[in-house]
């Protein structure tokens, strides 16, 4: 867009002119879209009757030219590259009307009129308030309908009748909280664990946290927010860890998290990115170690997240641990979008510092020439091959000048997996925490008891929609097992995959059979 506007150092001329001779500028310009304009994305799935593109409303441009910011129906803000609109549908900007000259027919309104509509009314209220009642996901009419699984009545079947008898639109989907297959998980608030018999233990978990924060310099104390300050809310997320022992303090871990997902990009945040090692990096890193005898070491970084300095001016005010004043965060906060962010840069200096070299194919995996030492990188956790013992001295020397780096040895456990090594092998299977394989914490969240001998096969058919969420989690946990050892799964997974967007029992029960799978090959795993 910007390559296409006059420009007063260019004489009136606009950027593309210059580079581009002979360029029609007025047909460029003719290609803006207005905001608000209706775009449709492609999407790209099995058979023939189904959908072939998403509704989104365009409310953006990016710097990247075929890519647009969109808003969809759920209200998320996107980007999309090379959306398309419908020349006959062009919006048309109009005068706002009364309630009684806006009906002025007594024809039905199809629900596509109520998802989206081509004829925006420009107002003086807020943006929010414009696109609120545009988006609305479902007309009330066919929500009570499909909640009550009634028919949907003559009057309102017209032109899209066809669609929605072949479609399940008229059945109501299976929430997380109907699902019989789905237990879920208790998460425990922090009101909740405040009040148990273990108050106390809680309060010590709270309070070495605020420590921590306070031992890495994360915020300053300041009386009041000024006028115009962006104050993050925070929650407090506890968790017990069943892999400590009764007796360890550290059982009970209590976290300050930030909820970022109110921040907005380009105000109180920027970058996001942060890489983590390939499954291949860690598995090639453990394979040259064994072959040429390394010294093969972990460690986990203390705090690592607090130690990114943070560039944007961010507040937060906690009630259980400002009161009534407020923290100037200096460092990044667990749960702000760019922690991840800071930490990478933060790593990415310390090793480029003792002269290490990050891999084109994959940034998080360092090497340094002058010694072969090799160092793979997943969030807080260093796995590292060394070719001496004295190698490995000094590189944990210089980094413990930087950051608080606890060494945890040869690798017994490491992303969730278990590692059982020989003199000239390691095997790797699923962790198992107080005897219980991981696998099993899946199966039972799906109540599934029944080991399979193949992961894909089931002869129940059902339409009917199963909820997203939890289905979505059930592939996620499938798609970890597959890539870190199960290889003989991930067919299968990846025809899941395909149903992530909207599954049915259907696809419910065939990732089942695929838990069932992995619990009855369990302490089966990859050899490197």
């Amino acid at each position: 867009m910007r390559n296409r506007l006059p420009h007063i150092t260019l004489g009136g001329r606009c950027p593309i002119e210059i580079v581009k001779n002979g360029i029609d500028i007025k047909a460029e310009r003719e290609k803006f879209w207005p905001f608000g304009q209706r775009v449709y994305i492609p999407t790209y799935s099995e058979g023939k009757l189904t959908t072939r593109a998403t509704k989104a409303i365009l409310v953006g441009y990016t710097n990247t030219y075929g890519t647009y910011l969109v808003m969809m129906e759920n209200r998320r803000i996107i980007t999309a590259k090379n959306p398309y609109i419908r020349t006959e549908q062009m919006p048309r900007i109009v005068e706002a009307t009364t309630p009684d000259e806006s009906i002025t027919s007594n024809e039905p309104i199809t629900s596509d009129e109520l998802i989206i509509s081509d004829k925006p009314i420009i107002s003086d209220e807020p943006i929010a308030s414009q696109i609120s009642p545009v988006l609305s996901p479902t007309p009330a009419a066919e929500v009570s309908a499909s909640a009550t699984h009634e028919p949907v009545p003559e009057k309102q079947q017209g032109v899209g009748s066809r669609q929605l008898q072949r479609s399940t639109a008229g059945k109501a989907p299976i929430r997380l909280g109907e699902d019989p297959r789905y237990t879920g998980e208790i998460h425990l608030t922090i009101a909740q664990a405040l009040e148990s018999t273990k108050s106390h233990l809680w309060k010590e978990a709270m309070h070495r946290e605020l420590a921590l924060l306070d031992k890495y310099g994360v915020y300053k104390w300041i009386d009041t927010v000024p006028a115009g300050g962006k104050i993050i809310d925070t929650k407090w997320v506890v968790r017990e860890k069943e892999e400590k022992a009764v007796s360890d303090p550290k059982r009970y871990k209590a976290r300050l998290t930030a909820r970022g997902f109110t921040q907005h990009t380009g105000i109180d945040y920027h970058d996001t990115y942060a890489p983590v090692c390939r499954e291949e990096s860690w598995q090639l890193l453990i394979c040259c170690g064994l072959k040429v005898r390394m010294v093969i070491r972990q460690y986990d970084i203390e705090g690592a997240f607090l130690n990114g300095p943070l560039q944007e001016e961010l507040y937060v005010k906690d009630a259980h641990a400002t009161g009534d004043r407020a923290w100037k965060l200096v460092k990044s906060l667990y749960g702000i979008k760019q922690a991840a962010h800071n930490w990478n840069r933060v790593i990415d200096d310390i090793l480029v510092g003792l002269e290490f070299i990050w891999s084109p194919d994959d940034p998080s995996l360092y090497f340094r020439i002058q010694d072969g030492s090799i160092i793979t990188i997943h969030m807080d956790d260093l796995l590292c091959a060394f070719q001496r013992h004295k190698i490995r001295e000094v590189w944990e020397a210089e980094l413990r000048k930087h950051l608080t780096v606890e060494e945890k040895g040869l690798p017994s456990r490491f992303l969730g997996m278990d590692i059982a090594w020989s003199q000239e092998s390691a095997g790797v299977t699923s962790a198992k925490v107080t005897g219980a394989p991981a696998i099993r914490s899946l199966a039972d969240i799906w109540q599934v008891t029944k080991g399979s001998d193949i992961p894909f096969l089931t002869t129940i058919e059902d339409d009917t929609l199963a909820d997203t969420k939890s289905f979505q989690a059930m592939v996620g946990s499938l798609l970890f097992i597959a890539r870190m050892w199960s290889p003989d799964i991930r067919y299968a997974v990846n025809k899941l995959c395909i149903k992530a967007s909207k599954p049915n029992i259907t696809d419910v029960h065939q990732g089942c059979r695929i838990s069932g799978y992995l619990l009855g090959t369990q302490d089966e795993g990859i050899t490197l």
